[in-house]
């Protein structure tokens, strides 16, 4: 391995370059077209998401500062101007109408913020909120700071990451104390998904088969597989074929995303579960879209995660034949409609009436799908022996 110098591999900061800053820099009025190109490539620094909740944290900051320290809220923000506004690399929003001030912002309060951040109330009690939780605050803090080129001090950040850290150590003593709250995506177990497939083949839903097992053999999200295209693929040395995504969640430049090599599935009694198969037969039922674009999910002119969301849908509405609609958020059913707990089924009554029946949905189903009767109960719906 070639030795560069007395620096080791990885990014070089600007801080860290040999630079000239001394010598002056003419300012150039650029053309608007030149402008806007350069700032359509900024864009894609933060996506639209991420920008919007940074903005919306920065603002709930400055509603504390307004609430608890109002002598200090007129020297810690400062009024937008409507050039601010309108200035798109600044990427503030209808209601923002201030920012803070970010040059000699007092850590304390920043501090005293976060700390009323900690707990979280939820119908079981309070709760510790995560430390990715507290943590994107302070990111949302830099960034804002970093885009309107205004800065912190280091005396913020040195005392800000000596409490971020400290955090750490509360939130990880708080899960041995059990007054933390984990919310996170149950697993979908290989006993499960077998009867998924089972469904999707038993009903010819060829979107759903070859989605799931996509999912399943590249151990990806739904969002992953929705924006998958044909130059993701490509044979594979031996029999396999060879996918590899653009960019990752962790890795949105794809520089150190990895080949995955999916295999056939000729067992007798799992040509279900073949990706080889499941694909075929879509490549070859969508051969007339796929000519037109080399996306394999998203139909043309529609936007990126349709796909997913399909997918998504499609999964919920198979765990009770007869799957109904869930009724308007109007009146008596509108806290219904919203916890979406429970979907309706429902049969008429001699009066005409209709009579409503709470039955779990599949997110309830696959939670107890370790328990033997709801696995039964589970395949009697799919009519699976």
């Amino acid at each position: 391995m070639a030795h560069r110098g007395n620096r080791g591999g990885g990014r070089i900061h600007p801080s860290s370059r040999t630079t000239n800053d001394a010598a002056a820099v003419t300012a150039t009025a650029l053309l608007p077209e030149h402008a806007a190109a350069i700032q359509g490539t900024m864009d894609l620094g933060k996506s639209e998401h991420v920008r919007t909740n940074y903005r919306s944290r920065n603002r709930e900051f400055m509603s504390f500062i307004h609430k608890e320290y109002p002598e200090r809220y007129e020297e810690l923000t400062v009024t937008l101007s409507s050039e601010d506004k309108n200035d798109r690399s600044n990427y503030y929003y209808a209601r923002d109408e201030r920012d803070l001030v970010y040059e000699g912002l007092d850590h304390e309060i920043f501090l005293a913020f976060l700390s009323t951040k900690k707990t979280i109330t939820k119908a079981d009690g309070q709760h510790l909120a995560s430390f990715s939780h507290i943590s994107k605050f302070y990111c949302a803090m830099k960034w804002g700071s970093s885009v309107v080129n205004r800065h912190l001090s280091q005396n913020f950040y040195g005392k800000v990451d000596e409490f971020m850290k400290s955090y750490q150590k509360e939130y990880a003593s708080g899960k041995t104390s059990g007054i933390t709250k984990e919310s996170a995506a149950d697993p979908v177990n290989s006993s499960l998904f077998k009867l998924l497939m089972t469904w999707a083949v038993m009903s010819g839903n060829v979107f759903v088969w070859c989605f799931a097992l996509m999912m399943w053999h590249l151990m990806a999200r739904s969002i992953n597989i929705d924006s998958i295209c044909l130059h993701n693929l490509k044979r594979g040395v031996s029999d396999s074929i060879v996918f590899k995504f653009d960019d990752s969640k962790t890795d949105k430049t794809g520089e150190f995303v990895q080949e995955k090599n999916c295999y056939s599935n000729p067992h007798a009694g799992s040509e279900h579960l073949c990706l080889f198969t499941a694909l075929g037969c879509y490549l070859s039922l969508h051969q007339d879209v796929l000519s037109k674009t080399e996306k394999l999910f998203i139909k043309p002119g529609s936007k990126k995660s349709t796909a997913s969301k399909t997918f998504g849908r499609q999964i919920g509405e198979i765990a009770i034949p007869g799957l109904g609609r869930l009724p308007p958020k109007t009146g008596r059913n509108k806290e219904h409609s919203r916890k979406r707990t429970f979907t309706i089924v429902g049969d008429a009554r001699p009066d005409g009436r209709i009579r409503v029946n709470k039955v779990p949905r599949v997110t309830r189903v696959a939670r107890e799908i370790a328990g033997g009767d709801a696995m039964a109960a589970f395949a009697n719906n799919f009519n699976v022996e």
